[in-house]
């Protein structure tokens, strides 16, 4: 930047041939509402090698507040040093940019024009900063969840300030950006910025890192907002671990992470994230491609194509958001602008050690120009029938969501769950109650850990608690004269949910043992369906499964997966599932007598 101190922006560009030997900050932003004419959407112009441009309004406002009044100041600012309007320029740049910000003095994250409450909030973090040192506590490793749930309430309580400014500082739109995520993760050192307040990035993770673990997260941010920014500075924190060698993260693994962020061009959902990706700065072979005629669909299939030829895993099978004919994707090929479900299984391989077909090696290829997605595999099972869409909220009993309606549709959905896994005369049997509460919670913690057997009497108690609350709610307004509450009445009630329960009292309720199991299922069944399959077992399946649809194992995956056959002898795929009992290879014989060619379209 120039030295002027008029209010004019005037800079010029300087080629570099190292970035190692340059001295500069480099500019983490968000670029705003994309116009045709930044004239007509009130931009601002910039002086730039002596020709007026337009740039955005907010990083007008950066420039204008991070030029020296007396000095040069040497920035890399994404807009101004890449050709936005050259495909080819933007390809060539893009693989550059982790080593752009691992190179810069520092990382100025500018957030925008200041706030009072921007003020407070960065005033409450450091606050909350040096509380947290002086408890000794990081990242809540040396106290309990329970321990920080009633922590957490106790700040709320004595200091209301402090949850409001965090939610409208998260509410910023820089926090849920994609290209975010590289530029922080890399960089050695980062600010946040926000008109003339600053604060240590360092500090500002460290806080809201923490905030993503206590019931606050889900409990006291109702905006989707604060959940999807908290999530992406948890996405941002597991990049710099990656970056820094203590963890490897693969491509699809990141996309997963940042799935729900935004981004101008819809490519950048694979291009933003490849410079932190392990897998592909040691493997390559996924080129950036900006050309006008190359869509964003064929970025998301060339994606797919080069992780399973890559990494010799079927794993992008269970992240499909289904056919969809104005996008033209095939099933196989995830859209990662609409996930549905961003925790599937094999998210978390290394800990849940699913191995559905065994032994078995993936044997899968592409034909029809990269149409078709050939695999080998064998049929198991099949989808016979459905439960209803799930109805489930963590923290049932400490929410302040978590009145008599909630829990009387979380309980409306339990027990219908049930009966679908009873007997034919209804009854729940000691060994299909096992079965039941495993599918409950696909035999994982919340932590995507294989259940210890405990689980089911925690799971017992829990549905036994959730019958009682609803129960004593009704008993108490019948006797006001009102009939029903949540969609249930005393009628509903034909008996105790389980008659296998009945032994137990209300006093045996643990409410660290109903935090796991609440967390187990709202990990893992409130994005699926339970549902019993045509040779009698249990399962948790894609929500867009129907009846009919195929069980299958394909060679060398990790998990089941749901296809959905067509007429002309193609499967569409559906998505993966838990299906109690064969998920340790049980179902899966191996023998090529049994397999099975799937072509998925």
């Amino acid at each position: 930047m120039s030295d002027i101190l008029s209010t004019e922006l005037v800079c010029s560009l300087k080629h570099v041939s190292s970035f190692q030997q340059e001295q500069y900050d480099a500019l983490s932003y968000s670029w705003g509402t994309q116009s045709p004419s930044l004239e007509d959407a009130h931009g601002e112009r910039i002086k730039l090698n002596g020709r007026w441009i337009w740039i955005q309004p907010n990083l007008a406002a950066a420039l204008y507040k991070l030029r020296h009044p007396k000095e040069r100041r040497t920035l890399w600012v994404d807009a101004l040093c890449i050709n936005q309007m050259d495909p080819l320029e933007k390809a060539t740049q893009v693989p550059l940019m982790r080593e752009i910000y691992a190179n810069a003095q520092q990382v100025i994250i500018w957030l925008g024009k200041e706030s009072n409450s921007d003020r407070h909030a960065f005033e409450h973090l450091n606050w909350l900063f040096n509380l947290f040192d002086q408890r000794g506590d990081v990242l809540g490793m040396n106290h309990d969840e329970s321990d920080n749930d009633l922590w957490w309430a106790q700040v709320k309580v004595e200091k209301p300030d402090v949850f409001k400014s965090l939610v409208a500082l998260l509410s910023r739109q820089w926090f849920r950006r994609t290209w975010v995520v590289q530029e922080v993760a890399s960089s050695q050192t980062a600010v946040l910025k926000c008109g003339d307040a600053s604060i240590e990035w360092d500090v500002v993770s460290d806080v809201l890192t923490r905030l993503r673990y206590p019931l606050f997260a889900l409990d006291h941010t109702e905006d989707t907002r604060t959940q999807r920014s908290l999530a992406n500075i948890s996405a941002m924190e597991n990049a710099r671990r990656s970056v820094n060698g203590t963890s490897t993260l693969s491509l699809f693994e990141i996309l997963l992470d940042t799935c729900s962020n935004d981004c101008t061009e819809p490519k950048d959902k694979i291009f933003a994230v490849l410079g932190l990706a392990k897998d592909w700065l040691e493997k390559g072979g996924l080129v950036p491609d900006y050309r006008f005629r190359t869509t964003t669909e064929d970025i998301f299939r060339r994606f797919a194509m080069w992780d399973v030829k890559t990494n010799g895993k079927i794993r992008i099978l269970s992240c499909v958001t289904g056919r969809d004919k104005l996008t033209n994707l095939p099933s196989w090929a995830p859209d990662w602008r609409k996930i549905r479900n961003s925790r599937p299984f094999v998210r978390y391989s290394g800990r849940t050690l699913f191995s559905a077909s065994g032994d078995t090696n993936v044997d899968a290829w592409y034909s029809d120009h990269g149409q078709t997605l050939n695999t080998i595999g064998e049929v198991v099972d099949s989808v016979e029938v459905l439960g209803s869409e799930p109805q489930h909220s963590k923290s049932v009993f400490t929410s302040v969501n978590g009145g008599i309606e909630v829990v009387g549709l979380i309980y409306i959905w339990l027990k219908e769950c049930q009966k679908l896994a009873a007997n034919t005369q209804g009854r729940m049997t000691e060994d299909r109650f096992e079965q039941f509460w495993r599918t409950m919670t696909c035999g994982l913690t919340a932590e995507a850990l294989p259940a210890p057997n405990v689980y089911g009497r925690y799971f017992m108690d829990y549905m036994k608690l959730i019958e009682s609350k609803v129960r004593r709610e009704i008993e108490g307004i019948a006797g006001m004269g009102i009939g029903r509450i949540g969609g249930i009445s005393g009628s509903d009630f034909g008996g105790n949910f389980y008659g296998i329960m009945a032994r137990h009292d209300d006093n045996d309720s643990d409410g660290a043992a109903n935090a796991l199991i609440e967390g187990s299922l709202n990990m893992w069944s409130s994005k699926r369906r339970f549902c019993t399959t045509s040779r009698g077992r249990l399962a948790c399946v894609p929500e867009g499964a129907e009846t009919g649809d195929l069980i299958c194992i394909l060679y060398g995956g990790e998990v089941p997966y749901v296809l959905r056959p067509q007429r002309n002898g193609y499967n569409v795929v559906v998505g993966e599932c838990y299906v109690d009992g064969i998920m340790y290879g049980e179902a899966c014989s191996g023998q090529s007598s049994w397999a099975k060619h799937f072509r998925l379209v």
